[in-house]
């Protein structure tokens, strides 16, 4: 392809080319039903005799210095679609018969060949099962997800489909259906502006970003920007979504977000939860256009994110801090990423999580409330008190009107706690 401009060419010549999905993109966040209604439109395009007017839309690319390769600013979602689709119809194929497109992805740079998403992809074949449970990332979910979507789709009024075709080795079927689908065309627009700036245009006008889409995007120009390893940002986003996307993590970090998740998840097009979208809500709320003003502070927003990560860690590695939080969310309605970053002495590797809740819970200005907070940390043997004090905090916790000591002796055991908490080694 020539470097400039435009191009309406078909699918078959544009594969004859190389791509590589930049870091900067976001994930694979195709539903089963996207996949399946593309390949569909694909197929119906043909069956209805209008093969010719049929087009897979516009995909914009971006050519690279000194590489044969293009990146692909937008269309990767339908790119990648079609190749999980030739993933079904090239296993009945002869090897010099294949149709493959030539694909890498960015951010597996530094990746191990066998955690690399197109390694995955590639190893996808009709012949056995694919779980969830094997994937090693939410793109790797997607693709297992959309590759057994793919194959229930149906090709011709006998009910048969792509799956039943490939298991009767019906390679006649498979030619031409490979033929067709090749001969659709798209637009392909090569642009010669900033990779990135035109990556970003395109998207704010779609309307499909969730906030950490944009706050990734925009770390990452910041990065590029300033000579840093992108590769940074990318391992960074990769180790908290996998820590969000683990259903017993999720349960617990989410407590308070359910309304806000539910309101950006319906102002998505695709409808697509992104779990990420919670680190960043309480800072920018719903309107995604604020988060631009992140691309001046992406420094301070990766210190921000590192100590996320860490606190997540430290919460389920300690019962008793488990328990506190659970307490806070429970009865105070807090929000786990807002009250870990509500203050700038938080924002610090020196102070574990331990010393953010016990500073939170000296504020309660409820005896009881204290009492109780106080107290899941005894039950946890993380705070030592003679008997006598003891009795004190238990008969103060369940608000007993016949409390064990007087008012000024609750709040002197209070005291003694505090400070023992709060000398404790990080």
């Amino acid at each position: 392809m020539n470097n400039d401009g435009v191009k309406y060419i078909t699918l078959s010549e544009f594969i004859k080319n190389k791509f590589i999905i930049p870091a900067f993109q976001r994930n694979y966040v195709w539903s089963k039903e996207n996949a399946k209604t593309v390949i569909r439109k694909m197929l119906k395009g043909w069956n209805d005799k209008k093969g010719k007017d049929t087009t897979l839309g516009m995909i914009t690319l971006f050519k690279l210095e000194d590489s044969e390769r293009y990146e692909i600013i937008d269309g990767q979602q339908r790119i990648i679609t079609i190749k999980l689709l030739l993933q079904w119809l090239n296993y009945c194929l002869e090897e010099d018969k294949r149709v493959e497109i030539d694909l890498q992805f960015g951010r597996d740079k530094k990746c191990e060949d066998n955690n690399k998403r197109i390694n995955y992809i590639e190893n996808l074949i009709p012949n056995r099962d694919f779980f969830e449970d094997d994937c090693n990332s939410i793109d790797t979910i997607r693709f297992c997800r959309n590759y057994n979507a793919i194959g229930d789709i149906i090709l011709d009024d006998n009910q048969k489909t792509i799956k039943d075709t490939v298991k009767d080795e019906d390679s006649e079927t498979i030619n031409s259906l490979i033929e067709k689908i090749f001969s659709l065309k798209l637009i392909v627009h090569i642009t010669s502006e900033n990779p990135n700036a035109e990556f970003l245009n395109i998207n704010s006008k779609k309307n499909r970003f969730s906030l950490a889409d944009y706050a990734k995007s925009y770390m990452i120009i910041n990065e590029d920007k300033k000579k840093r390893d992108i590769n940074s940002v990318v391992m960074l986003y990769k180790n908290l979504s996998k820590n969000l996307y683990k259903d017993q993590y999720w349960s617990f970090l989410k407590m308070n977000y359910e309304e806000d998740m539910e309101n950006l998840k319906r102002s998505m097009d695709n409808g697509v939860e992104n779990r990420m979208d919670c680190v960043f809500i309480d800072r920018y709320g719903y309107d995604k256009k604020d988060i631009s003003d992140l691309i001046d502070s992406t420094d301070e927003e990766l210190v921000k994110l590192n100590i996320i990560n860490k606190r997540i860690k430290e919460v389920f590695n300690s019962t008793s801090t488990y328990n506190s939080f659970l307490w806070m969310a429970k009865n105070k309605k807090r929000k786990f990423f807002d009250l870990i970053l509500c203050e700038n002495d938080y924002i610090k590797d020196k102070i574990n999580i331990e010393k953010i809740f016990i500073k939170e819970a000296s504020k309660l200005s409820n005896i009881e409330e204290l009492n109780s907070f106080l107290e899941i940390q005894l039950v946890f043997n993380k705070l030592q008190c003679n008997d006598n004090d003891l009795k004190i905090i238990e008969y103060a916790s369940r608000n007993n009107d016949d409390y064990y000591g007087e008012l000024l002796e609750v709040k002197d055991v209070q005291d003694k706690l505090i400070q023992q908490y709060s000398s404790e080694e990080v």
